[in-house]
């Protein structure tokens, strides 16, 4: 499919300097999702669990955070209300195995943007994330402030 020029200068506005944390348990699923959205042009950025991924979002500005709802320890719905407390407005989508109602509702309950079944391709996140960018406008998030 041949993109249109409006088409380009979108993807190019959302991908430039575009810092994606990803938070999953499975460092092989990190390693590749890292690579392959360096590939893409993102700044890819992981943690193989919540108390990583609140330190990354501490260090460095993240636009979006995708996150694996299971995982040992702290899951991500839990993960996104401590990330929230440090980036209010943190974008974020989550990965899941299972599409159940209580998944959903738990997701909507905490306003994130997308919940993406696994396994999806890097192609079709990609897709998720821009969507979702492109929605949140071209602000880049920072941490909150405090005194």
């Amino acid at each position: 499919m041949k993109m249109s020029g409006m088409d380009k200068v979108n993807e190019k506005m959302v991908k430039d300097s575009v810092t994606v944390l990803f938070v999953d348990d499975d460092q092989v699923l990190l390693d590749s999702m890292q690579h392959r959205f360096y590939d893409m042009g993102y700044r890819a950025v992981i943690a193989s669990n919540g108390e990583e991924a609140l330190e990354m979002v501490r260090r460095f500005p993240v636009d979006v955070a995708v996150l694996d709802v299971t995982m040992p320890g702290m899951d991500g719905f839990k993960l996104l209300k401590e990330l929230r407390a440090i980036v209010p407005d943190l974008p974020s989508l989550f990965l899941t195995g299972r599409q159940d109602r209580e998944t959903m509702l738990a997701a909507l309950k905490l306003k994130s943007n997308c919940l993406v079944e696994k396994p999806c391709t890097p192609q079709e996140l990609d897709s998720h994330i821009k969507r979702l960018l492109l929605s949140v406008g071209p602000k880049r998030t920072t941490t909150k402030q405090t005194d």
